[in-house]
């Protein structure tokens, strides 16, 4: 696969809005809304097929997928309305992170004391996965597919101007992964890919670019994609809250480090998804400066807070050692999150007294579930 996006693109949700149906409209085109709503992050059937695939073991079945992409920004393509196409991470369409089918899934239940245990901690099969170099999602100079000439090189013009052999790393490594042939291979292939990456990813931390004015730089860092899912005990959805990420000794959302966050984007079609997008390098160096002692956690406000059914806020309060295997740079993590529903003795009351009596909506005090 090349530059799919497995865990969803930002840019959807975008395309579905008033101005981009209008814009489509005129050109004579469909705006492919139905697609849209696949791709938009955090939709229902992206879930149900990433978290049916966590235990599919593809190599065991005959199959050895693989997936490529790139995480440089053609300036030509950049949209000043649209910060998405500058995006750090990610090739101006797709992240890095949600390109890469190696991901994580935790399930979080919410406990007596309004905090959180993990019920179920999965890891996907290991998939090999490449970020190649000097290559965008689309364009005639650096797009992945269509910056490949016939014979298999990139433009001679980019490749100067880039400093970058001519020879095509789409074209190498296409041929080089349909030459796989069984599991030995596969892993072989696999830990190539990964070293790659990681040369790519320190070659490309700086992207510089010349203008009228000088050279201007531009900052890459890997991030990671954290996908939230919040449910209660009844496998309602939650529609009503707010998630705060705390950092520090007191788990606060005063101390987080800085300029870690990059974005936070709610699924229109189901408000209890909520993705959050991080840039992981920055986090990590930050929550280990001192005072800060390494702690990450999150809390979350659901509503109702009151009434004859209700919910009670919770903490979840873990450490950066605790998280790093499944906060992994330039992977996804869906988090499920279930909340507990407190329902009051006053919601339902049976009795074979047969006066009319009055109907009281105040709450009791005493819960029965």
């Amino acid at each position: 696969m090349l530059a799919p996006a497995n865990h969803g693109s930002a840019l959807a949700q975008l395309g579905k809005g008033r101005l981009s149906r209008i814009k489509h409209l005129l050109q004579g085109v469909e705006p492919g809304e139905r697609v849209l709503d696949w791709l938009e992050l955090g939709s229902d059937p992206q879930w149900e097929l990433n978290e049916a695939r966590l235990d599919y073991d593809c190599v065991s079945g005959g199959v050895f997928p693989f997936v490529l992409t790139g995480q440089k920004i053609d300036r030509a393509l950049y949209d000043a309305l649209n910060s998405y196409t500058d995006e750090i991470g990610s090739d101006g369409v797709v992240r890095v992170a949600a390109a890469n089918l190696n991901y994580s899934f935790l399930h979080l239940v919410q406990d007596q004391k309004n905090g959180l245990t993990v019920k179920k901690t999965y890891r996907s099969k290991p998939t090999a996965f490449g970020v190649l170099p000097a290559l965008a999602h689309s364009g005639d100079d650096l797009g992945i597919i269509r910056s490949v000439s016939e014979n298999g090189e990139r433009p001679r013009r980019i490749a100067n101007r880039l400093g970058v052999p001519l020879e095509h790393p789409t074209a190498r490594w296409v041929l080089r992964c349909l030459q796989v042939t069984n599991r030995a291979e596969y892993a072989a292939a696999r830990d190539e890919l990964a070293a790659l990456t990681a040369q790519t990813q320190e070659d490309e931390r700086i992207d510089r670019q010349q203008t009228l004015f000088g050279t201007r730089e531009y900052r890459n860092s890997r991030c990671i994609q954290v996908v939230f899912r919040l449910i209660d005990d009844r496998g309602q959805t939650l529609p009503d809250y707010d998630l705060y990420l705390t950092a520090g000794p007191e788990y606060s959302e005063q101390d987080l480090p800085p300029g870690f966050f990059v974005d936070r984007q709610r699924n229109r079609r189901n408000p209890g998804k909520l993705t959050y997008y991080l840039d992981h390098d920055t986090m990590f160096a930050g929550l280990q400066q001192p005072g800060l002692n390494g702690h990450l956690g999150f809390c979350i406000l659901a509503r109702p807070t009151s009434g004859l059914a209700f919910y009670r806020e919770l903490d979840f309060r873990s450490t950066l050692t605790e998280l790093r295997r499944v906060l992994v740079p330039n992977e996804t993590m869906m988090v499920e999150i279930e909340l507990k529903r407190v329902v009051d003795a006053n919601v339902f009351r049976m009795s074979n007294d047969l006066r009319p009596t009055k109907i009281e909506g105040k709450p009791s005090g005493k819960t029965v579930a």
